[in-house]
């Protein structure tokens, strides 16, 4: 009796090897395969520009928990079989040759010794299941991302991929753990983009014991009865913003909708049309901000389409945030009385259920959109400017005790920067970096930041004894690259109540020059003239400070090391 194989090592060499792994003949058409995006964004990814995979470890008849769900709700009735087992394959980055590769693979499931746990931990890149359905078969997928090891080539220092977890992976019997965001096609029947977008992002915040991590499927059958134009939810042809929003809070988070676009009013020889502008700052400051809660975002968008006569068009899509990309960029305007942290942000990490995870946005100079997959032209290779994908809105998903919206904040702060300009000269300008930081993360960036200040031990006892709600929005000021001063706000504060909690003051210098214009009363009077509003209360809130009324109140004039 011939006892078949439960796995088989293939060689990657060239492209057709990756194509049959993935998208098997008998499911797809290896010609249309080659002709699409998605081919080459996942040829790259596993490929010398990306992982750099080198064997592939087939592992047959796997079942995957997340396509017996579809199957139960959908395939098992179709006329048609459908299998029920699926091939779940594994990557490995190797310089050996075959018959070593394998030898050391099979070591490596049998033995525990230091050479194995080396080679899981260093060489092992990941899977992905493929599913048995005709089309759209890329089902549960668990690749590292470009900074999986900081001595890799393609590392870079300036990508930050937030939006990923730990997970523990049993591969042949070995627990194998690492960072990873999941990721899976849409199959157009149980789950456009928009459900897979929402189960990419409760992928993370679903370590909470209250946050359902729910199916695709099952997204899709929270977000409404029936579809937004009157036909049934399933086959799913996606879902409105509202139906998203209202399917990720039946999970358990709560949802924020910020709008990344208007249309302006312009005359084109007499003719009255619309043009799309693209909130690019505004996009960078809400990524900056809600990238510390670690839970992705998901960007609603326009993608480029052209038909047959090579019309252009904009199909609505959704993607999932998980990482950025910062680099030192000049500011968007010299005379600009503020700056932002955010301003460095070039580049978006997104899960596009079209093409692959982790891949690139890029925003573009001049340009009303971002640059992606979608606008390469397959037969050069090149990204066209006039086909930008074109983002419409962000849906934060955030927990239910934080109720301050990053808007609210950002004008807050806009303020503070107002008042703190006056105490410094004309011509400087302060950056500003608001995030929403859980309280101990907070504390533990102070400890690091307050080490050689001359600041007193009772003073830092002060700070880190204080109570502070569990998640704060956190307004750090730097000037001339140098922190000088952290403004707390309270996130579950009520509507235009004191958002402000407490200031953290890194430069007692600056501290004290803010001192001084406030206990001036010509200047507070003068101050309190010009701001209007619930504004007025940030004055008052100052006032008390520097005065230290308040015993919570972290004014450190009297705790210096003298």
């Amino acid at each position: 009796m011939v006892i078949s194989s439960p796995f088989e090592v293939i060689k990657l060499n060239c492209f057709d090897d990756l194509s049959r792994i993935l998208y098997p003949h008998e499911y797809s058409s290896l010609s249309s395969v080659e002709n699409s995006h998605c081919w080459y964004f996942w040829h790259d990814y596993l490929g010398e520009k990306g992982l750099m995979a080198q064997f592939a470890v087939v592992e047959k008849n796997y079942v995957s928990k997340d396509y017996l769900d579809s199957y139960r709700d959908y395939y098992a009735s179709c006329f048609y079989p459908i299998e029920r087992n699926c091939v779940r394959i594994h990557f490995f980055r190797s310089d050996m040759e075959d018959e070593g590769f394998q030898a050391l693979f099979v070591k490596a499931i049998l033995s525990d010794d230091d050479e194995s746990v080396s080679f899981w931990e260093r060489d092992y890149l990941g899977f992905t299941v493929i599913k048995p359905t005709p089309q759209f078969n890329i089902g549960f997928t668990a690749l590292k991302h470009y900074n999986y090891d900081e001595k890799s080539s393609i590392y870079k220092k300036s990508r930050n991929f937030w939006g990923t977890r730990e997970y523990n992976f049993n591969i042949f019997g070995r627990k194998i753990r690492f960072e990873t965001l999941p990721f899976q096609e849409q199959d157009t029947n149980l789950a456009a983009c928009a459900s897979v977008a929402i189960w990419t992002m409760l992928q993370v915040p679903s370590t909470n014991n209250f946050i359902t991590l729910k199916s695709p499927g099952q997204i899709t059958n929270d977000a409404d009865l029936i579809s937004n134009d009157g036909n049934r939810l399933f086959p799913n042809d996606g879902l409105t913003v509202n139906q998203m929003c209202t399917a990720i809070t039946k999970s358990g988070l709560v949802t924020e909708r910020e709008e990344l676009c208007y249309f302006e009013e312009i005359d084109v020889n007499n003719d009255k049309t619309q043009e799309y502008r693209f909130e690019n700052l505004w996009l960078k400051l809400l990524v900056r901000a809600y990238s510390s809660l670690k839970i992705p975002l998901i960007l609603c968008m326009g993608v480029p389409e052209k038909d047959a006569d090579n019309h252009l068009s904009y199909d609505g899509h959704a993607v999932a945030i998980c990482g950025h990309e910062e680099v030192e960029v000049n500011r968007l305007s010299d005379e600009a009385d503020v700056s932002f942290f955010a301003e460095k942000i070039q580049k978006l990490y997104v899960h596009d259920d079209d093409f692959g995870p982790y891949a690139r946005m890029e925003f573009i100079d001049m340009v009303d959109g971002l640059s992606s997959a979608w606008g390469t032209n397959l037969e050069t290779g090149v990204f066209d400017k006039r086909m930008p994908c074109k983002p419409t809105s962000l849906i934060i998903s955030i927990y239910p005790e934080i109720r301050v919206r990053y808007s609210t904040v950002h004008d807050v702060t806009l303020l503070f920067n107002f008042i703190f300009k006056i105490t410094l000269d004309a011509d400087s300008v302060l950056e500003w970096d608001i995030r929403l930081q859980k309280h101990e993360n907070w504390k533990e960036e102070f400890k690091s930041a307050i080490q050689n200040a001359s600041v007193s031990n009772i003073y830092k006892l002060k700070i880190l004894t204080t109570q502070l709600p569990k998640y704060l929005w956190v307004a750090t000021c730097r000037k001339d690259n140098m922190v000088i001063c952290d403004i707390l706000f309270d996130t579950t504060a009520m509507r235009n109540s004191m958002l402000a909690i407490n200031i953290v003051f890194y430069d007692l210098e600056f501290e004290s020059s803010v001192s001084k214009l406030i206990n001036d009363e010509e200047n507070y009077v003068y101050l309190s003239g010009i701001l209007t509003g619930y504004h007025k209360q940030y004055i008052l809130f100052l006032k008390k400070f520097f005065k230290n009324e308040n015993a919570n109140y972290w004014y450190s004039k009297t705790n210096i090391d003298r």
